[in-house]
């Protein structure tokens, strides 16, 4: 090898280093403790009322975004204004199991007294709690994760993840799509999140949308960094 090739291998080492560097700097503002902030959160509109708080660890490894997510309080799954099932009044609420199984992905087994509708309802942000896993790693390379279901699973079919970090590195868009076998065939289930930092770095504003064909919910809330 030449003088001359010598150092354009090490320009190109030095800027890859640098285009490296510059993509994870985006990254790692958002990898820390977050937790709700309720004083800055609209709590009036599609928020669970017994939602005590919401915690997400987030951390990297390389290319890879891990996110652990901790709800606290009796969230059920239920339409909005309905009563809960505490309260003494007949609610038809969605009962469900779920269990975390590989990355993101819920084994979900539908009660009988699951809710089902060709309308779009209203949860009030319980339906997209529901579908936060508590652990979930992201790719943020841009590459697809597909994870096929594990043998035996007659309930959850293929789950794919994908991140995307804007240009100024202060957004983070977060697609998981669920194929659930029912009655009536596979239903394609798409959750997206959208993490949006302040300019100091020291708040999160928290969005997530989870839509079938047959319901809709969402949800926002504003995140505070926890030193």
């Amino acid at each position: 090898m030449n003088r001359y090739s010598a150092m354009l291998c090490i320009l190109c080492s030095v800027l890859f280093l640098a285009g490296s560097a510059r993509a994870q700097s985006k990254v790692v503002q958002f990898t820390v403790y977050w937790t709700l902030d309720r004083e800055k959160t609209n709590t009036s509109k599609d928020f669970p009322e017994r939602l005590k708080d919401f915690k997400m660890l987030v951390g990297e490894d390389q290319n890879r975004l891990m996110v652990k997510s901790q709800v606290e309080g009796a969230v059920e799954v239920r339409l909005q204004n309905q009563a809960p099932a505490d309260s003494g009044v007949v609610a038809s609420t969605a009962s469900r199991t779920t269990t975390p199984t590989q990355n993101g992905v819920m084994a979900t087994t539908a009660g009988s007294n699951s809710v089902s509708s060709t309308l779009k309802n209203n949860y009030g942000g319980t339906l997209a709690l529901y579908f936060t896993p508590p652990e979930i790693t992201y790719d943020m390379t841009g590459q697809e994760i597909k994870i096929e279901p594990r043998p035996g699973d007659k309930v959850n079919g293929t789950t794919r993840i994908k991140a995307k970090i804007d240009k100024d590195g202060k957004t983070l868009q977060l697609t998981t799509f669920r194929h659930v076998k029912g009655p009536a065939g596979d239903v394609e289930i798409t959750c997206r999140e959208t993490w949006r930092i302040s300019e100091d770095g020291k708040s999160l504003k928290f969005y997530k949308s989870v839509e079938s064909p047959t319901y809709r919910d969402e949800i926002t809330m504003v995140m505070t960094k926890k030193t």
